[in-house]
């Protein structure tokens, strides 16, 4: 595609989202003066010069913030308010770098600064509405604790900055440029210090296990994206009438002041990323030390960094947690349904796929809104009886949850409301997943709302509701995946030997005891749309290392019990060593292939980590970390409630930085 090609796309996406031709035709118009001069047998050598500077400002500036418009309208017309906000930061990075290209260039006519900042402002108008502070359901409980202050000091700096854009989005007002900078100083203002110290205090280790630490972050992030907003609703009601050069060298000054933030909002928030990991819903069934049954124990649950167990009794091999579908709306106290089946029998010792996927005796669940101080109580369900596995999902519709279950003839799909305060479940009625005759449906892992990992093409699985893997086995003991997208598109894997499955939003991971292997949904996606049938070159493998693997007496049952992928892209996995020992880590996927021996040229799943000796050197160690005492049969993961701002905020950032380098 030429540059003339991409203008003419972006204009007409300008066109399109804003149905504005005044805005729209400034720039075409621009466009084609520039493309006009350097045709010109009459214009001197200087004037093509800055001509082919202007035009290549705007072939580097206008494509992103064509894009970020559509993302922008998207987000806000979704309902997804983080989508839209974060779609702004892209366009004023995008914006301030091009402004800042023209000024160099010469600076264009008044009437395009007008029509680049006008085009954003008309979008913010529409759509944007001011980021309510988490405080307002906070307010009976902050002030007992040490967070109270920051929380109060950010709840301040939002209501400013809600106040502001209020006061921006006044139609037909202007603002000169002192106003502008005495009412949002991007440098060393209130609202943009609160910011910083909230951040700060966020940082320190002893603040990181309080019971608020959470909302901090939260609230941080959202006042954060909320000044971002005030900035380029502020630049776009700068009065330019009567400036020199129509504002451009101001308004490029002011945007760089702007975007000086958001290198210092990106560090912060990659530092505290692994403390917002540690964070989240933490679930492990422990072990009963003697009986029958010593594969099941009672349920166990904890938000503290480390320890803080509180048990929630029940007797369970197998559990499945899921919060309820909130669109969007970011809850600390979500409503949680959690579903356990009771063990039927002795188990068969030995680590096949038919000894942890066996047929279980009753269904029970239990449903309360987060810590669960007050909840149901483990109820039985009567529909669910004798199955094989069982996952639960948020649904599609708000207050909703997915439930899927193995039942060793098929898979099939059930919903449970909020509303609901008892235990009963309604059928789909249009979930058909298929199974082979001669096959048993064993095990079920799902998705909702499947994304791609970065690096991605994320358009293969763009509005996909959910994603379902049914693990199979054959008559000869061959075990297969089959999945199904909420699309319609569907296929059968063969696996070879595996012990467990488990999904979370990014990634299926598979397991036996010693190795993990992952593909992407996007990947398999792309597999069964294909009808391709070899998953091997698309996974992604890792080998337990030999110091998590017992030595000596039951060797038939060391390495990995059992792994719980979460959506913050930690692992969490029992490992028999010293008992049945609860272990984390980060893992990274690697996007290329590599050669692992001379015959294997593979994905790598990549867990390290290193720590510092009583000398201070750095030792590198294999990356998994034990947690302190507990044993476990089964482990389960949810991230903070915030993970999905802070997670959105910092790819906002970067794209933002990568943006802005581009156009530079």
């Amino acid at each position: 595609m030429t540059e003339n090609d991409l203008i003419a796309q972006a204009l007409a996406m300008i066109l399109a989202e804003t149905n504005h031709p005044v805005y729209g035709n400034a720039l075409d118009e621009l466009w084609k003066e520039q493309q006009a001069t350097l045709a010109s047998a009459t214009a001197t050598k200087a004037e093509k010069e800055q001509a082919k500077r202007v035009m290549d400002s705007l072939a580097k500036g206008l494509p992103a913030i064509a894009n970020g418009l559509r993302d922008a309208v998207k987000g806000f017309q979704s309902g997804d308010p983080f989508a839209g906000s974060a779609a702004v930061m892209e366009i004023c990075a995008a914006l301030s770098s091009t402004i800042g290209a023209l000024s160099v260039a010469g600076g264009p006519p008044g009437a395009v600064v007008g029509a680049l900042f006008s085009i954003v402002a008309m979008i913010l108008k529409m759509f944007t509405k001011p980021q309510k502070s988490l405080t307002a359901q906070l307010e009976e409980i902050v002030r007992t604790i040490k967070s109270e202050s920051k929380i109060q000091k950010l709840h301040t700096a939002q209501q400013a900055i809600e106040a502001l854009i209020d006061t921006l989005t006044t139609v037909g007002e202007k603002w000169t440029l002192a106003e502008i900078e005495a009412k949002l100083n991007p440098i060393d203002g209130a609202a943009i210090n609160a910011i910083r110290e909230a951040g700060q205090w966020l940082e320190e280790p002893k603040n990181q296990d309080l019971p608020l630490w959470g909302h901090v972050l939260a609230a941080q992030c959202q006042t954060y994206i909320s000044f971002m907003e005030a900035q380029t609703l502020a630049i776009a009601s700068i009065d330019i009438a009567g400036m020199e050069d129509k504002g451009v060298l101001s308004i490029a000054k002011l945007s760089a002041a702007f975007a000086s933030n958001h290198p210092i909002q990106l560090r912060f928030l990659l530092r505290v990323q692994p403390a917002a990991r540690n964070r989240g819903l933490k679930w492990h069934i422990g072990r009963f030390s003697t009986g029958r049954f010593l594969e099941s124990g009672a349920l166990n649950l904890s938000d503290a960094t480390t320890g803080g167990w509180k048990s929630l009794g029940g007797e369970m091999r197998v559990v499945t947690v899921s919060k309820t579908r909130t669109n969007n709306r970011l809850d600390a106290n979500p409503y949680l349904a959690i579903f356990h089946l009771e063990q039927a029998d002795t188990p068969f010792q030995r680590p096949e796929f038919s000894n942890r996927y066996r047929k279980n005796n009753r269904t029970y669940a239990m449903f309360g809104k987060w810590p669960l101080d007050r909840n149901t109580g483990w109820k039985e369900i009567g529909e669910l009886q004798g199955l094989y596995d069982i996952c639960a999902t948020p649904g599609a519709k708000e207050n909703e949850v997915y439930v899927y279950t193995a039942t060793g003839k098929k898979i099939e799909k059930w919903v449970h409301s909020a509303d609901h305060t008892g235990t009963g479940l309604a059928r789909s009625p249009d979930f058909d997943f298929y199974v082979a005759a001669d096959h048993t449906a064993r095990a079920v892992c799902a998705v909702s709302r499947p994304v791609a990992p970065s690096g991605e093409d994320p358009n293969f699985i763009a509005g996909e509701e959910w994603v379902v893997y049914g693990g199979c086995e054959g008559p000869n003991k061959e075990t297969f995946i089959n999945v199904q997208f909420s699309s319609g598109y569907r296929g059968q894997i063969r696996m070879g030997i595996m012990y467990g499955m488990a999904a979370d939003s990014r990634y299926l991971w598979t397991f036996s005891k010693v190795d993990i292997t992952c593909i992407s949904h996007n990947l398999m996606f792309q597999l069964v749309r294909r009808r391709l049938k070899d998953i091997f070159q698309e996974q992604a493998y890792y080998s337990i290392p030999p110091e998590l693997k017992m030595t000596g007496v039951d060797e038939s049952f060391d390495g990995l019990l059992d792994l719980a992928p979460c959506d913050d892209g930690t692992l969490t996995a029992v490992f028999r060593k010293d008992g049945k020992r609860i272990y984390k880590a980060t893992p990274k996927v690697s996007l290329a292939k590599e050669w692992v021996t001379q015959s294997s040229f593979l994905r790598q799943i990549v867990i390290k980590g290193e720590k510092k000796d009583d000398y201070g050197r750095i030792i590198p160690t294999n990356g998994w970390e034990r947690s302190t005492g507990e044993e476990a049969n089964r482990v389960a993961k949810q991230p903070i409630f915030c993970w999905s701002l802070v997670e959105g905020l910092t790819k906002a950032l970067q794209k933002s930085q990568e943006v802005r380098a581009a156009t530079v």
